[in-house]
């Protein structure tokens, strides 16, 4: 492995990172102007950057930087320390690094070597996250849960896999693979982070899905039933109606739709690898207009600030700002009201987010049900007793996944019941 050209590469990159784009994008497009780099060279370098991205604040703290100042300021110097520290913290204090030639790595290496790393900073610094969301955390959970929480959040995921259908050879996946059972629902695998899952067989075949494990509870909560009509209302890319398909053996009708109809995209693409014919794809308004009072099921996977995603989207934690907020609570209030019209009498509503925030969970289901008394939470959920699988139940409605019980990425799911 060629050290000094994987650093150079990072720092690179991180030198004209702003955050104005997704992570992984800015990373894509990266690596397409630079063919020559081989997999396992892509591999290392984004392992490098996510690193420095995920804890962002910790190293600027450790360089004595203001991470206020603008991401890494356009500064190959600055950009290079930062590549050298997390050189150094992922590989260990002993680490040694030998250069060819006298250049910018060369002279910063025993700069980055003499640092002290402080052994107990404050909770918001150790695990990068800002201080207005770390005040949110603490005051919600506790400081004693919060700390667990945002610590969970600095690390990286593995990537969880949804079983579709069955497998002969299904055994042997683990051995084939590297894979191992998930952990919290039936179907569930897990593999390595750096696992090339869509070049495998069983991935192009539409056999498995890559979705969090936590994701994959909400279509298990749901229950979809025999005969029922189901609506997923905010579908995006179709993980979930795809679970919900899944769990209908194919065969009931499911609607879906998004309010940003270039969410869904990639949908009809994942339907035939999958090949599922029970999903209907229409328009957001028509679903409005000709199904009013007729669904069984509605599944609202609202837009949210994403806060319990941050262990994948690390970069987030940064882009995420506070007057941000009100746009999503805004827009998860008025998606509720079109949820609560499709639904008919002796329906029910699943409302999920990928959110650890109060205001945007329990906050906004209080609200609802204060507005719509004709609606009534579920509490004890039948679906999740029949598949064996154990939560442990907050204090208000719905249940919250935390990423350091469950090692999941962070969810909130609640299950609505209409009167009648």
């Amino acid at each position: 492995m060629n050290h000094p050209l994987i650093l150079q590469h990072t720092a690179e990159f991180i030198s004209t990172y702003d955050f104005s784009a997704p992570l992984h994008l800015s990373l894509a497009e990266y690596y397409r102007q630079k063919r020559h780099l081989g997999v396992k060279d892509r591999r290392i370098i984004g392992d490098h950057i996510y690193y420095i991205i995920r804890h962002f604040r910790l190293l600027s703290h450790i360089l004595k930087l203001d991470e206020n100042l603008g991401i890494f300021t356009k500064n190959q110097e600055t950009a290079t320390l930062f590549a050298l520290l997390a050189y150094r913290l992922m590989n260990g204090d002993r680490v040694n690094l030998t250069f060819k030639q006298k250049d910018l790595l060369y002279e910063l290496w025993p700069i980055v070597q003499a640092i002290e790393i402080p052994a107990h900073e404050r909770s918001e610094i150790r695990y990068s996250i800002p201080d207005w969301l770390w005040e949110k955390f603490s005051a919600q959970w506790g400081k004693d849960v919060a700390e667990k929480i945002v610590e969970s959040l600095a690390k990286p995921a593995d990537i969880h896999l949804r079983q579709q259908r069955d497998h002969l050879e299904a055994e042997q996946w683990p051995q084939k693979y590297g894979l191992s059972v998930g952990k919290l629902v039936p179907g569930a695998w897990r593999a390595p982070s750096f696992a090339p899952v869509r070049q495998w067989e069983i991935y192009q075949d539409g056999i498995v899905e890559i979705q969090d494990e936590g994701s994959q509870l909400i279509a298990f909560a749901a229950g979809p039933k025999p005969g029922e009509l189901v609506i997923d209302l905010c579908a995006g890319a179709g993980g979930k109606t795809m679970h919900l398909a899944a769990l209908m053996n194919n065969k009931e009708n499911i609607i879906a739709t998004d309010k940003i109809k270039k969410r869904m995209k990639d949908l009809k693409k994942r339907l035939k690898r999958a090949n599922f014919g029970n999903v209907t794809i229409l328009d957001y308004q028509y679903v409005l207009d000709q199904y009013r009072s007729e669904a069984n099921l509605v599944l609202i996977d609202v837009p949210c600030s994403g806060t319990g995603v941050f262990r994948r989207n690390p970069d987030d934690k940064f882009r995420l700002k506070p007057d941000q907020l009100s746009y999503f609570k805004k827009n998860q209030k008025f998606i509720l009201r079109d949820a609560a019209r499709l639904v008919r009498p002796g329906g029910r509503i699943v409302y999920s987010s990928c959110s650890l925030l109060y205001e945007e969970n329990e906050g906004q289901l209080i609200k609802f049900l204060n507005e719509h008394q004709q609606f009534e939470i579920l509490d004890e959920l039948q679906a999740l007793r029949e598949f064996r699988i154990d939560l442990q139940k907050g204090k208000g409605p719905g249940y919250t996944l935390l990423p350091h019980l469950y090692d999941t990425d962070g969810f909130y799911f609640a299950v609505l019941k209409r009167k009648g």
